[in-house]
């Protein structure tokens, strides 16, 4: 059995969404959190062809696109990191958690980098989540570091 080591970040996070034409509007006003100073933070920048989502820490400004870019948010979310690198080869991380997760009826948004997931449920679930992480039985068994 692999043992996952998982943080938690310390701030509190938000999911913003955006038409994804808004992104050059706002791409200059997410510089600075592009070089984070705290050891364990997040910030993530998706754009597909329907939208531009944003993660970020509640705490960072929320960027203007102007009137022709509404923003939609959704604050209060907990960020857990599975440390990593985790090899590609790798099966069943995330579906081993999100199913732990999904038995205690607790939603999640997830984002992937090339060495690590994060994982993040309402604020309120949180200590839920961590509890269903340790009753985690199968391939994966995790330790909150």
């Amino acid at each position: 059995m692999a043992v996952l080591k998982i943080s938690q970040l310390p701030a509190a996070f938000r999911v913003l969404k955006w038409k994804p034409a808004a992104t050059p509007k706002i791409w200059s006003q997410l510089l600075s959190l592009t070089e984070p100073t705290a050891p364990l933070s997040l910030f993530s920048l998706s754009v597909t062809h329907a939208e531009c989502s944003l993660v970020a820490s509640a705490n960072a400004p929320v960027p203007n696109a102007g009137p022709e870019f509404p923003v939609e948010i959704e604050d209060g979310y907990a960020a857990f990191m599975i440390h990593g690198p985790l090899d590609f080869s790798l099966v069943g991380i995330l579906a081993s958690l999100t199913s732990a997760l999904a038995e205690q009826s607790i939603s999640v948004f997830a984002v992937s980098t090339y060495d690590t997931d994060y994982i993040l449920v309402k604020e309120e679930k949180a200590e839920a989540a961590v509890k269903a992480w340790e009753s985690l039985t199968g391939n994966y068994q995790v330790k909150l570091v």
